[in-house]
């Protein structure tokens, strides 16, 4: 089942299938949220300074990878 990528249509589809126990149970282990992974993930490298924020004029930048701090 494909949720809708508008984050409030999804969320209001995840809340109706939870009413249903017993199918949420059977679907919830192959539902995951792959912007909120993504995210995770580029948390994480930042925080361990495989990331960092390049600021660029007027105001725009960018991440850019950088090497692994000890």
């Amino acid at each position: 089942m494909e949720l809708s990528v508008e984050p409030t249509g999804a969320k209001a589809a995840i809340a109706m299938l939870k009413e249903f126990h017993a199918a949420w149970h059977v679907l919830a282990p192959g539902y995951y949220d792959p912007h909120a992974m993504m995210a995770s993930v580029l948390d994480d490298m930042y925080e361990r300074g495989q990331l960092s924020w390049n600021d660029r004029s007027a105001g725009a930048g960018c991440l850019e990878r950088g090497t692994l701090r000890a």
